[in-house]
């Protein structure tokens, strides 16, 4: 079961969401075996915009779970997960390395000193500021509107007036 959240992230409306079904997404477990879970979606009565609640073991448009992402860029290189998807995530680590510059600038906002823009040193600091991957993420994507890898639609929030 998962709650609602109290505010909708994209009108920020108190206690507007209610449940819409959900849809399927996959994912691997500790193991690197690619499992498939379901997905809460919620729809919001004031501004009719859906949203998902993606649960912290899953980052958004990745397959490899939170953990294995986060043992392997914190320079872990053995482990079945890790070792059944290595080339994934040499791909994840390149990805966060292009974009460790915008996810620095975006992140910027928050008191305390600017974050540094190199990629591990980067890695060093976000991974001190939450608890894992998963909970640093949902954090940036409701603060910021970013994840770990990039700026999507889905995250952005439109202008109100």
């Amino acid at each position: 079961m998962v709650r609602s959240p109290a505010i909708c992230p994209v009108c920020r409306a108190e206690g507007s969401l209610e449940a819409h079904g959900y849809y399927e997404r996959d994912t691997t477990d500790d193991d690197g075996v690619v499992l498939q879970f379901q997905v809460r979606r919620f729809r919001c009565r004031h501004c009719r915009k859906t949203v998902s609640c993606l649960p912290r073991f899953a980052q958004p448009y990745r397959v490899v779970n939170s953990n294995t992402i986060g043992a392997y860029f914190s320079g872990q290189r053995t482990g079945r997960g890790i070792e059944r998807n290595t080339a994934r995530l040499e791909r994840y680590w390149q990805r966060f390395a292009e974009w460790a510059v915008q996810l620095s600038n975006a992140i910027s906002l928050s008191p305390g000193p600017a974050p540094p823009t190199e990629p591990l040193a980067l890695w060093h600091v976000l991974r001190t500021i939450g608890r894992g991957l998963g909970q640093c993420t949902l954090g940036f994507v409701r603060d910021f509107g970013v994840t770990f890898f990039g700026a999507y639609i889905c995250h952005r929030r439109p202008a109100l007036a």
